[in-house]
């Protein structure tokens, strides 16, 4: 929040908030203090240069294996959140599937009567999406 403050990226009930943090709290007003001093310095320095083609240089020379290890990172992490959300949604998904199947008993019970087939299937989505879409919106925020 400190370094918020001094790049002026808090709202006001915020800034007004921590500035009476550091009213009463001696510790973080010192440490405001010295951020306040660094950024000051900071201010007064040169810009640094940085050439176009550095940054290429530098991945150049990271390792392919390091890079293929943030990889298989991010597929084991991206897998565990869709396992996740597989175990957190399959309540509804077995209640959907439940719900069809139903429906489609249902359907084949009506066409030997006359009834127009299909009308069943409708009404059974019809239902899913009113029963599982509230319900599925709480835990998909929550993800977020």
């Amino acid at each position: 929040m400190l370094s918020r403050l001094i790049d002026g990226d808090l709202s006001l009930a915020t800034r007004e908030a921590v500035s009476r943090h550091l009213r009463d709290c001696v510790r973080c007003a010192q440490r405001h203090e010295a951020l306040v001093d660094v950024a000051a310095s900071l201010r007064l320095e040169a810009p640094a240069h940085w050439p176009v083609g550095a940054t290429d240089g530098v991945t150049r020379k990271i390792p392919r294996r390091r890079r293929s290890l943030e990889a298989a990172g991010a597929a084991v992490l991206s897998a565990a959140i869709v396992g996740v959300a597989l175990v957190e949604l399959a309540p509804l998904i077995a209640a959907a599937l439940l719900v069809v199947g139903l429906a489609a008993r249902l359907d084949s019970l009506l066409v030997p009567l006359g009834a127009v087939g299909g009308g069943a299937q409708v009404l059974a989505v019809m239902l899913i999406v009113a029963v599982c879409a509230p319900l599925a919106a709480y835990p998909i925020a929550r993800w977020r």
